[in-house]
C-alpha cells in the first residue's frame, strides 16, 4: 500500500456538516433517542469510529440501529456536531455535560478521529451509482460517498441532480418524523434498485484504463497499485491521469502526481498544483500553501532536508506547514515536509 496517506480523504474535511444534511439524506441510517424523547436521525459509520460504546437500543431489518443517549435532546445534538465537526462550543452551558458524554461514549479526546476510505466502504451497503462513459461496455457500480469524498467537482454534480429534504427552520439537526423508518426503507431500496447514473464522459476520459484507476483509487488510495493495475505508467499516461483528476477535482491524485514530479516539475507547475489543490478552500489556506512552495523552493528542489538547515529551523518549518504538506501527501522522506 502506498504511503502517502492525508487527512483531505476523511469525510469530516471535504463534506461538511451542511452538504451531508442536504445533498446525502439517504446516508442516514442511525436514530438517536435522547432522554427527552426525541429522535434525531444520524450516520452509523461516524458513531461507529467515534462513539463505539454508545447503546444499541435496536437493530432494524432494513440496516437501521437506533442508539439510546441518557443525555438531553440539546447535549445530544452539541455531541453529534462535535463528533461531525471535531468542535465543541464551549461557550455552551452545559459543556461539560457534552464533554462527559464524548468520553463515555468512547470519544475520549479533542481530536478528530480519521480513519481511510478502505475501512469505510467496507461498511456501505450496495453501490447506489453507476458510472457511464463511451469507454464502458457497461457502467460500472460504486458508492457515490465514495466518490463525493474524493472529487470535488463530482460532489457539485451530484448536489445538482440528488433530492434534498426540507431545510430544517432552524441549526438544529432535522428531527425525525415518526414514520422515519419506513421513509428510510423505502429510500434504500428506491436508490439500490434505481441508481443514480452519472456520464463521466463530462470529464473527458481519454481511455477505460484511466476511468478504473480512478474508481480503484478512491476505494484503495494507493496510487502506485492502481496505475500498475491499469497499465498506467509512461509520463504521457501519468500525465492524462491527472488531467481527469484535476477535471474531477480528484484532490489525492493531484497530491500523488506533486510528490512524483518533484524532483523535475518545475516551479510554475508546483505552484499550479498546489492552487488546483486548495480550490474551494479558504483563502488563507491557499495563500498559505502556495507561499510555501515559492518561498522553500530550494530545499524542495533539493530533494533532502539534511544539512539544509539547522533542527530548530528545521521543526519551525514542520509545525508551520503541516496541516497543508499532510493534505497534498508530501513526505519529509521524499524531500518535501
Amino acid at each position: 500500500m502506498s504511503s502517502s496517506k492525508h487527512p483531505g480523504r476523511s469525510i469530516k474535511y471535504l463534506l461538511s456538516r451542511n452538504e451531508i444534511n442536504n445533498q446525502y439524506p439517504h446516508l442516514y441510517d442511525a436514530i438517536l433517542t435522547t432522554s427527552t424523547g426525541d429522535s434525531i436521525p444520524f450516520y452509523q459509520l461516524f458513531i461507529q469510529n467515534n462513539a463505539p460504546e454508545l447503546q444499541v437500543l435496536k437493530k432494524e431489518k432494513n440496516g437501521i440501529i437506533t442508539y439510546k443517549t441518557t443525555y438531553d435532546t440539546d447535549i445530544t445534538i452539541k455531541a453529534l456536531e462535535y463528533i461531525l465537526t471535531g468542535k465543541i462550543d464551549k461557550e455552551f452551558p452545559q459543556y461539560k455535560k457534552v464533554e462527559e458524554f464524548l468520553k463515555t461514549s468512547g470519544t475520549s479526546t479533542s481530536k478528530w478521529i480519521k480513519y481511510s476510505m478502505p475501512t469505510i466502504y467496507e461498511k456501505m451497503p450496495l453501490a447506489d451509482l453507476a458510472l457511464k462513459s463511451k469507454y464502458l461496455k457497461q457502467p460500472i457500480q460504486m458508492h457515490r460517498l465514495v466518490l463525493a469524498c474524493h472529487c470535488t467537482k463530482f460532489r457539485n454534480v451530484l448536489s445538482q441532480v440528488s433530492n434534498k429534504p426540507t431545510p430544517p427552520q432552524s441549526s438544529t439537526p432535522y428531527i425525525a418524523p415518526e414514520n422515519f423508518a419506513k421513509y428510510m426503507r423505502e429510500r434504500k431500496e428506491n436508490m439500490l434498485s434505481n441508481p443514480m447514473e452519472i456520464d463521466l464522459d463530462q470529464f473527458q476520459p481519454s481511455s477505460e484504463k484511466h476511468i478504473r484507476a480512478i474508481i480503484q483509487y478512491c476505494y484503495t488510495e494507493d496510487f502506485e497499485s492502481s496505475c500498475e493495475k491499469q497499465g498506467i505508467s509512461s509520463d504521457e499516461d501519468l500525465t492524462e491521469l491527472f488531467n481527469l483528476a484535476e477535471r474531477m477535482g480528484l484532490i489525492g491524485i493531484v497530491g500523488e502526481y506533486a510528490k512524483k514530479m518533484s524532483t523535475s516539475i518545475t516551479l510554475k507547475n508546483v505552484g499550479r498544483i498546489f492552487s488546483l489543490a486548495t480550490r474551494g478552500e479558504e483563502q488563507d489556506i491557499h495563500d498559505k500553501a502556495v507561499h510555501f512552495i515559492f518561498t522553500n523552493w530550494g530545499i524542495l528542489r533539493k530533494g533532502e532536508l539534511d544539512g539544509q538547515m539547522s533542527s530548530d529551523e528545521e521543526r519551525h518549518l514542520f509545525e508551520k506547514v503541516s496541516g497543508i504538506a499532510d493534505m497534498f501527501c508530501l513526505h519529509k522522506k521524499n524531500g518535501m515536509m
